[in-house]
């Protein structure tokens, strides 16, 4: 059985953009919504299915600084572009596996879906506009890690040094 622990800091120009529907060819409003930055702590238990490769499940927690643009245009009356800035919080959960190359040196792949806290947001217009993001995210990941001072012996694992 294996317990590790991980902190993670991203940074991206992650940017979705979604036009919403309308019913007149004069109206259009875009949302777009960006992730610059992003840190993460998780806990992974797991279990070696072979010598040098581990099978691993992720339970986390992230914080992520989202920039969200709202612009709506109605052709020959009103525009307006409101942006608003906020650090949401979500939680991880993921699955992957880790093959040791050597004692420091790793391959991984790993699955995680994050499901982020709701936000709402009221924008002045002609009227009020009020906008809830419910935001969920899906990543693949594939990596080469390298493990700082490690020992793998003291995970109860063979290390890829041993002669048997």
């Amino acid at each position: 059985f294996y317990l590790g622990t991980e902190i993670d800091a991203v940074y991206s120009n992650l940017t979705v953009t979604e036009k919403v529907n309308a019913l007149s060819t004069s109206y259009h409003r875009w949302i777009k919504v960006n992730s610059k930055m992003n840190v993460a702590l998780g806990i992974l238990p797991g279990y070696f299915i072979t010598q040098h490769t581990i099978l691993f499940g992720r339970l986390g927690v992230v914080n992520t600084r989202f920039k969200f643009n709202d612009e709506e245009i109605e052709l020959g009356s009103y525009s307006y572009n409101h942006s608003r800035s906020k650090g949401l919080w979500g939680t991880q959960l993921g699955v992957g596996f880790e093959t040791f190359l050597t004692d420091n040196w790793s391959l991984r792949g790993e699955y995680i879906f994050t499901h982020y806290q709701n936000f709402s947001a009221t924008y002045h217009t002609t009227g009020y506009v009020r906008s809830t993001y419910a935001l969920k995210h899906n990543q693949f990941d594939f990596s080469v890690v390298y493990h700082f001072g490690t020992n793998r012996q003291e995970t109860k694992a063979p290390s890829l040094m041993d002669d048997d």
